[in-house]
């Protein structure tokens, strides 16, 4: 992690002062207030204020960040964020009635994976960013209508505008049911959500992937890792990163889904048995997440997917020819699944028990004993569709 200081020119206070920030290099780049502005006219050969008031808090502040970056390496970059904030004081003691105190109080309350403690720290800060200090009282529909314009403007797609509404939503709901704070701004909002379109793979781009030969490693990874998911009834790469040996028990996979903590039992089948025996792990059940985190392995994954290919080459240059569509990626193994399932004519409910979704209305659902043997079928017929079977 490094960092440096710098003077921000581009806006000049109503004071004719210039801010101070310092921008920090982690994964990604960000810069960070220190609170103090500074005159042009009054800074010296090394950049610092020739005000000594000034001078000495912001070489406090220097020292601080120092520290922090010399002794947290691969810290998220909204948690270094929030740290390095409280670290130089810009972000100040938060008042009881603030916004981003009901957001702690709610995180707190919460059981939170790591991905989504990330996804509150980072709503928290861009509300910050529109609005810092804002009481959860002082946010109306008008505040929401802002909100969502301003973080159009600076570029954010539909559905990453929804994720942070709806983040803002759940702690004003929950805020609401300890106290009545105010009237719910969502009230006569629609959050609006942009439709991804269709992941999955045609019949006749799966059958591709199933017979294609690579040639590099990284390629035969990225395939495997594909089919060992689509074999698995499109089990999810976190679900994959956190098994140990213990999840295997008379022949299946038995564990619960970090994201929504149920619990899933999925037979081995043979074609999954080869891949789990290939990527056979010491501690962990796959040897990819005892070296690598979840977001490198990702990473790796759906770069490797895009690619793959013939291999050609012009001279010394290796050109690849890409054999599948732009929007591959491992969650396409999940779509694909279900799709070649409802294809085979898998009833609709078995297909939904399989991905783990609600069989009909969730008040049905509580009444249904799921045959864990009509999914087992399922799974086996869709994976024999690929013979020819």
């Amino acid at each position: 992690m490094k960092y440096r200081m710098w003077t921000d020119t581009r806006r000049q206070k109503n004071d004719c002062k210039y801010p101070v920030k310092i921008e920090i290099r982690n994964n990604r780049v960000f810069n960070l207030s220190t609170g103090i502005s500074v005159d042009l006219d009054n800074l010296g050969p090394d950049g610092m204020p020739k005000n000594r008031a000034e001078g000495a808090a912001l070489r406090k502040i220097l020292s601080a960040v120092e520290i922090y970056c010399l002794t947290h390496d691969n810290v998220p970059d909204a948690k270094a964020r929030e740290d390095l904030e409280e670290i130089i004081g810009y972000r100040k003691k938060n008042r009881a009635g603030e916004f981003s105190t009901y957001l702690s109080k709610y995180m707190d309350a919460h059981s939170q994976r790591p991905n989504t403690i990330e996804l509150y720290t980072r709503t928290r800060a861009k509300v910050e960013e529109f609005s810092p200090g804002i009481a959860l009282s002082a946010i109306d529909s008008r505040w929401v209508e802002r909100f969502d314009a301003w973080m159009e403007r600076r570029g954010l797609r539909p559905n990453s505008r929804s994720i942070y509404l709806r983040n803002v939503r759940a702690v004003i709901k929950w805020a609401n049911r300890h106290e009545q704070i105010s009237p719910d701004p969502f009230a006569r909002y629609t959050i609006c959500k942009e439709d991804t379109g269709h992941k999955a793979l045609t019949m006749r781009q799966l059958l591709d992937l199933y017979h294609y030969q690579p040639i590099e490693e990284w390629q035969e990874f990225s395939r495997d890792m594909f089919l060992l998911s689509f074999y698995l009834l499109g089990i999810n790469l976190a679900d994959l990163m956190a098994m140990t040996r213990d999840n295997v028990v008379d022949g299946r996979l038995v564990y619960r889904r970090q994201k929504t903590g149920r619990r899933y039992s999925v037979k081995i089948e043979p074609e999954a048995g080869v891949l789990l025996a290939k990527y056979a792990g010491k501690k962990m059940l796959f040897s990819f997440a005892e070296d690598s985190s979840y977001n490198a392995v990702k990473v790796r994954v759906n770069r490797g997917l895009k690619r793959l290919g013939g291999l050609e080459f012009d001279g010394q240059k290796k050109i690849i020819t890409r054999m599948l569509p732009e929007y591959i990626c491992y969650y396409s193994a999940r779509h694909t699944w279900a799709t070649v399932a409802y294809s085979i004519g898998i009833p609709s409910g078995t297909i939904s028990d399989g991905l783990g979704h609600e069989h009909g209305c969730p008040v049905t659902f509580g009444y249904i004993d799921i045959d864990i043997r009509l999914i087992d079928e399922a799974n086996r017929r869709v994976i024999d569709s690929l013979k020819g079977v």
